[in-house]
């Protein structure tokens, strides 16, 4: 996906906000998080990228964690699993049960041929 794109029954604020998000930057901001991190969630994705504002810059969270979900339907992003191949929890910023994510292997080559 190289834009992003509002529904189609949002309001035209939705649709103008939508034409400021640069994707590939968010995407790209999204696996040098879990490269530097290993496994995170979408808090700890977000914390990781606020930490670091030349990476992270004017993005937002709702940004990064669409960029997330589209990296995993990409095959780039997976949830992490524990040793018996359950899926992999965490918690929240609220102290809430959330998904865990790490890096694909082809995830890994890619971050290898962007950072180096």
């Amino acid at each position: 996906m190289s834009e992003a794109t509002a529904r189609r029954n949002d309001p035209a604020t939705s649709w103008e906000a939508a034409e400021t998000v640069r994707v590939s930057h968010d995407r790209r901001a999204v696996i040098w998080a879990l490269r530097q991190m290993g496994i995170a969630s979408d808090d700890g994705i977000a914390c990781k990228l606020r930490a670091n504002p030349t990476i992270a810059d004017y993005s937002t969270e709702q940004s990064w964690r669409s960029r997330r979900a589209e990296l995993m339907r990409d095959g780039i992003v997976e949830q992490a699993l524990e040793d018996d191949g359950a899926p992999m929890y965490g918690l929240s910023s609220h102290n809430r049960r959330c998904r865990v994510f790490r890096l694909t292997g082809k995830g890994v080559d890619l971050a290898d041929l962007l950072f180096g």
